[in-house]
């Protein structure tokens, strides 16, 4: 069974949640109520307020689309990836098939990459192709399907070279792309019989803060949904229907045919997944639009009815800072200021709380280093973040790792080891590891692990500033003493270079 929850406030749809899950419980209480989530953010949240309405809330699992896919296929033994079609090895496939452009269907690419820098703009365009390729996949896995049997949609130039291109790409791998692997699974689905899969499957799917998802996400939902019960919560901040807005550009003007501006302008993806949603058929749907309905509203809750009934009837308000816009010269500055308005809320509203708060951004990577500084002082936590970001055991892992297959130049090195996880492994201190960098100066050690190292890389078989170097002329110094000049083909550094200024004795 699969239902639609929809509504403008998120609360609401908590409200829906929450109903379900107290009026329907699983048959056993070892069952896992299982959510289909975008952000870690979300799932912090949804916790917390499950939580706090159910007074307790344990025994969940809460799955990211990638994961949460994946662990449904392989329920009934199919696989969503195809790891011969990933995006970066993708790259280095076009590259080898961009060398040979002899077939006249390649003319205009053999046109782009002729002429200077060829390397460099084969390159570039091989890392294009991934890109387009990679996204095919998953949003017209159809049209790839077509070509391979010799189909063509449009039979335009762009659409022949496209083609002759992944045909021989799908020759020299010989495996099936990922969006053919995903229809495979879709098709399982719906060619068994409804329910033979509801001892396999979870008993319950709540899918919740996804507002915009590929229409091959949607097909294996469906497929799911005639074997468990899936439930759907979209936030969508219009009643009305709103996917066929228009936005006309002429000049520097942009004019709306219908609808509001906003929904027009910076709406699109959800426009696109409502018309895809009607195309969709649901069990149930339920919604519960809501309206502010205060005498006087403020600027902000004028606009949400506003974009609520699709219409443009806002009259501002001065002194309501209920929306407002501050224009700063970095992000520093900016979590600066948000610190500001954050404390000005706090002090002016005895009723708000630091739970109560969520700050939202792009990318909140980017701001991670300011916040930690700016907001020292004051409870936080930051979501959504990588979990190299959040974890230096797994970054140290992951540098580890681009280490071994890199030249091992000196700053990798030092970086990796001026990491406590790693220096306390090999019972350094923070002095030792500043003694090292000294000895690395000292040396001249610039890059490569020995002149067999450096061979490899189709370079002269020469030792000179390599880490074996650097490491014979430490050793052969401690040996003979303060020579300056060469023994057994080796120049020593002197033990008073080595040891200076750090308190170590030496003779």
């Amino acid at each position: 069974m699969f239902i639609l929850h929809s509504s403008n406030k998120t609360e609401n749809l908590l409200e829906h949640l929450s109903a379900i899950i107290c009026t329907a419980p699983l048959s056993s209480p070892f069952s896992k109520e299982v959510f289909l989530i975008q952000s870690q953010g979300m799932e912090r949240w949804l916790a917390q307020q499950l939580a706090t309405k159910n007074q307790f809330f344990a025994n969940f699992n809460f799955l990211f689309p990638g994961e949460f896919f994946s662990q449904m296929a392989r329920e009934i033994n199919q696989q969503l990836q195809a790891d011969t079609f990933d995006r970066e090895l993708m790259v280095w496939r076009f590259e080898l098939l961009l060398r040979d452009l002899e077939d006249p269907v390649f003319l205009a690419l053999k046109h782009y990459i002729s002429g200077e820098n060829t390397d460099l703009k084969r390159f570039q365009l091989a890392s294009h192709l991934a890109q387009v390729f990679d996204q095919y996949q998953m949003m017209r896995p159809n049209l790839l399907n077509d070509w391979q049997q010799g189909k063509l949609h449009y039979s335009t130039d762009n659409e022949k070279w496209q083609q002759a291109l992944w045909l021989r790409l799908i020759e020299q791998t010989g495996d099936q792309h990922r969006g053919a692997l995903w229809l495979q699974a879709i098709s399982r689905f719906n060619t068994l019989e409804e329910g033979a899969l509801s001892q396999k499957l979870p008993e319950r799917i709540s899918i919740f803060g996804l507002n915009t998802m590929p229409p091959l996400f949607m097909e294996f939902l469906q497929g799911l949904a005639r074997h468990t019960n899936v439930h759907f919560y979209l936030l969508n901040p219009a009643q009305a229907f709103w996917a066929d807005i228009v936005a006309r550009k002429r000049a520097d003007l942009e004019e709306f045919e219908n609808g509001h501006p906003l929904l027009a302008s910076l709406g699109q993806q959800g426009r696109e997944f409502q018309q895809m949603l009607l195309d969709r058929a649901f069990t149930l749907e339920l919604d519960s639009f809501e309206e502010y309905e205060e005498e006087f509203p403020s600027n902000l809750q004028q606009l949400q009815n506003d974009i609520l009934h699709n219409v443009t009837t806002v009259t501002a308000i001065d002194n309501d800072y209920s929306i407002s816009i501050h224009s700063c010269h970095s992000r520093m500055r900016e979590v600066e200021v948000l610190k500001d308005q954050l404390l000005h809320a706090l002090e002016t509203d005895p009723n708000l709380e630091l739970r109560d708060i969520v700050v939202m951004a792009p990318d909140i990577q980017q701001y991670a280093p300011f916040i930690s500084g700016v907001f020292d002082d004051i409870q936080h936590a930051i979501a959504d973040r990588s979990l190299r970001s959040s974890n230096s055991t797994f970054d140290a892992f992951l540098r580890f790792i681009r280490l071994t297959q890199s030249r091992f130049g000196w700053q990798e090195v030092l970086d990796l080891l001026s990491q406590p996880e790693v220096y306390h492994c090999f019972g350094l201190t923070e002095n030792d590891v500043e003694l090292i960098s000294h000895w690395i100066a000292e040396t001249h050690i610039r890059w490569g692990k020995s002149a067999t190292h450096k061979k490899q890389f189709n370079l002269p078989e020469s030792p000179e500033n390599t880490w074996q170097a650097g490491l014979d002329r430490l050793l052969m110094g401690y040996a003979v003493g303060n020579e300056d000049e060469f023994f057994a083909s080796i120049l020593p550094l002197a033990r008073s270079v080595s040891m200076r200024g750090w308190g170590v004795p030496h003779p």
